[in-house]
């Protein structure tokens, strides 16, 4: 007796139908934020609350989740939520929320958009199997969205901050919604064109481009290995073998740089520790002579003799 095989195709028309019923309605959708008050899960999930202590992170640049399928525990600013389908959580800057996923999440799959400039977002969709999250390899990979959608969004979140009324609320909203349909109409295309691959050179390839322009903020593997999303391990390994260059190794070489350029211009040592996201001067002094041979001050001097 011979199996069937699937239809060429076939996985890509699947996941899509998964999240379209969601996405075509959204109405219907339930905005989570802490620009709004909310009523946090009845059940408490007290095995998450533990999990989340080692668990929990924040970063400087905005994120936007829509639950397309599953059900479990989700944490953000200290509550913890029953993300359900349907459900949109909208992460502010530095605020902290759930570092991956705990055991409790049942067979789930999520579109992430990850706002890391005014005019830049970028939008990845991934499942999640028994608290593992995987990248999906039958949607487009690291969408990057553009648009006056894209520009209004910053915009209008950086208004509701400063006031929270139900005018500016809706707004944002009203923008939120199109730039996640913009994503989620860009993903079915590119199924409908059968352009999907998996595009582990392009994600490389936003990141690096995203460390580049933020050599200040908190570059952890974690959160770079969440942006892109991919297990931290997984990332660090494809990050490798797309620039034969460690993550690590790779941000401290641009941070010398800069370095060197910094104090090449007369910049002062603390000047040029803040710039680039140093806790403190005496830190960024040692890194730099462990990576040159020479303090900043020594540095600026040899340059300053030579120039």
């Amino acid at each position: 007796m011979t199996k069937n095989k699937p239809t060429p195709g076939a996985c890509c028309k699947d996941s899509t139908a998964i999240g379209t019923s969601i996405m075509a309605d959204p109405a219907h959708w339930v905005w989570i934020s802490r620009l709004e008050r909310h009523r946090p899960a009845a059940a408490g999930y007290p095995r998450h609350r533990h999990w989340m202590q080692a668990h929990t992170h924040q970063h400087a640049f905005r994120e936007i989740m829509v639950v397309l399928k599953g059900y479990g525990p989700l944490g953000t600013s200290g509550c913890v939520y029953r993300a359900t389908p349907g459900m949109v959580f909208l992460f502010d800057e530095g605020e902290p929320h759930d570092l991956g996923y705990s055991t409790e999440h049942t067979d789930s799959r999520h579109l992430w958009l990850y706002i890391i400039g005014s005019h830049q977002i970028t939008a990845n969709e991934v499942v999640i199997r028994n608290g593992r999250f995987f990248a999906d390899k039958s949607a487009p990979r690291f969408m990057t969205l553009q648009g006056p959608f894209v520009e209004c969004l910053t915009e209008y979140w950086n208004a509701c901050t400063v006031d929270r009324s139900p005018l500016n609320l809706a707004r944002l909203k009203a923008v939120a919604t199109l730039v996640l349909l913009q994503a989620w109409l860009g993903r079915m295309n590119a199924v409908a064109n059968g352009s999907v691959a998996e595009h582990g050179e392009s994600v490389v390839t936003q990141i690096r481009a995203y460390i580049a322009g933020h050599l200040n903020e908190d570059l952890s593997l974690r959160n770079l290995a969440h942006m892109a999303g991919y297990e931290a391990v997984y990332f660090d390994r494809l990050f490798h073998k797309y620039t034969s260059e460690p993550l690590r190794r790779h941000i401290n070489r641009l941070r010398r740089e800069s370095a060197g350029k910094l104090l090449a211009q007369g910049i002062t040592v603390k000047a040029t520790a803040e710039q680039l996201g140093f806790g403190s001067p005496a830190y960024f002094c040692r890194f730099f002579k462990t990576s040159t041979g020479l303090t900043p001050t020594a540095w600026a001097s040899t340059k300053k003799r030579r120039g």
